[in-house]
């Protein structure tokens, strides 16, 4: 029964921290590691750019993740993502080759249904979008670590004026690489968030996205994009880590994908997972007390 607990608190709780909702603190968005400094307004615009310019747009895709939750305690779980842009994601969960849980969502709604614990949680995803200002197509950019307008899709040249940058610099960096903080512009009532990108000396390499700082509601999370590659639809982040605060306690999850077996713009298809008439639903609190026993 503890396995079964512990199993789905790592999985409701990495896709509600996806979702913005997951986790309360008090603590405001800060500029950890980088100060603001005066910079040439063009070295600041070319940050933009390069940034956006790798982009391209894509349709669907289909690649081997793995979750993992490496405070208070470890345990990871390995699985399969599957992506239509705009309309649906799952993440199909397996341990040991049994499928152990699904986490779906689309336009209407977030769903996670767990075989192993017999239990599932539901919430519309615009009670989610109200609270933290993203929306579907937001959460699947940030899954890839790429750049994007809060509620307003992908991030492009076009996009620009939704945007406030900042310069930035690392205390401790003698490298020369140019950092800036972008900052979305009409974000919902009691949501803040900025993301912070870097510029390499050698300019021909494309720009590559950090961070991402969201305080929504008291809710306090920071999203930490590594080990970029390249792939068909430009750079992306292939370690995704998500740190949060419950009270005292920390937590530090990831999301790992392999972009070296990912199949693009196949037209694969995404259902809903059926919930079984046995399992019994999760609230919040539930979700809430769950993480405090980890």
């Amino acid at each position: 029964m503890k396995l079964r607990s512990t199993y789905t608190t790592l999985i409701t709780a990495v896709a509600l921290m996806l979702a913005m909702s997951a986790c309360h603190s008090n603590k405001q968005p800060g500029t950890t590691g980088y100060e603001n400094v005066t910079s040439d307004e063009r070295s600041v615009e070319s940050v933009y750019t390069s940034l956006t310019g790798a982009y391209q747009p894509w349709s669907d895709v289909q690649m081997p993740v793995k979750m993992s939750l490496t405070e208070p305690r470890r345990i990871s779980v390995s699985g399969t993502l599957n992506m239509q842009y705009g309309k649906a994601m799952s993440i199909s969960l397996k341990a040991l080759f049994f499928e152990i849980a699904t986490i779906y969502a689309d336009n209407d709604s977030l769903v996670i249904v767990s075989k192993m614990a017999d239990a599932y949680f539901s919430e519309s995803l615009e009670s989610l979008r109200r609270y933290s200002g993203l929306d579907l197509r937001d959460m699947q950019s940030l899954l890839l670590g790429q750049l994007f307008v809060p509620g307003g899709a992908r991030a492009t040249s076009h996009e620009r004026k939704k945007f406030d940058l900042t310069a930035l610099t690392a205390g401790d960096n003698n490298s020369q690489e140019i950092a800036i903080k972008l900052v979305p512009r009409n974000l919902p009532a009691g949501v803040n968030a900025y993301f912070t990108a870097i510029q390499a000396p050698a300019v021909q390499e494309p720009a590559l996205l950090r961070s991402l700082d969201l305080n929504a509601n008291t809710s306090n999370l920071k999203f930490g994009f590594h080990d970029t590659e390249s792939t068909p639809v430009g750079p992306a982040a292939s370690e995704l880590e998500i740190n949060a605060g419950l009270k005292e306690r920390k937590f530090k999850a990831g999301v790992t994908l392999n972009y070296g077996r990912a199949t693009w713009g196949r037209g694969s298809k995404i259902e809903k997972p059926a919930i079984p008439h046995s399992a019994r639903r999760l609230t919040f609190a539930q979700i809430y007390k769950l993480m405090q026993s980890l």
